[in-house]
């Protein structure tokens, strides 16, 4: 006796994306991910510079370069991953071009099929390790602290509703979803 599944029919939404968009799923990934946040690196310098202050700090000028040093490290901590987010956005932008800016994401029984006309990208169900939606997007992270996003304002609201059923079927405890 063989049996067939039989995969229901995929499920696909479309959009384009813009840079400012871009940028914003960008915070929204690093807000929801399980990475260390930039604060953890600061308290840990700070301590690191509390254990050690009282040797190199003999006098006011000491103290000076010490608060300078610190100001500097701590304003790269925050100026890196902002630069870089802008920067990858505008690369993204040169490297699709106008007919990149189209993003078809699929969902099947198979998995998850993101193309841009460029590109494509296809990611079993098993390989994805969580989805979270937010109140702009519905993030798909494949990765440590990597996600593919969808703005949820080109999802009609019958269209949602499914695509949660999907998430929820394919990825059982993985997914923190809206309305639930």
């Amino acid at each position: 006796m063989t049996t067939q599944t039989v995969d229901s029919a995929p499920l696909d939404v479309r959009f384009e994306w813009n840079r400012a968009e871009f940028l914003r799923s960008w915070d929204a990934t690093h807000r929801h991910s399980r990475i260390l946040p930039p604060w953890v690196g600061w308290a840990f310098l700070a301590l690191l510079y509390a254990s050690t202050i009282r040797r190199y700090i003999q006098t006011p000028a000491d103290a000076v370069r010490v608060a300078a040093i610190t100001g500097a490290i701590l304003f790269v901590c925050w100026l890196i991953p902002n630069l870089a987010a802008r920067q990858l956005a505008r690369m993204k932008e040169r490297e699709i071009g106008p007919d990149g800016r189209s993003i078809v994401t699929t969902f099947s029984d198979r998995g998850v099929r993101r193309s841009n006309g460029k590109g494509d990208a296809f990611f079993a169900w098993a390989s994805l390790r969580r989805v979270v939606e937010t109140e702009e997007f519905v993030l798909i992270f494949y990765h440590w602290g990597n996600a593919f996003f969808i703005p949820r304002r080109t999802i009609a609201p019958h269209t949602l509703a499914e695509l949660r059923g999907i998430i929820r079927r394919h990825l059982p405890g993985k997914a923190t979803l809206l309305h639930e």
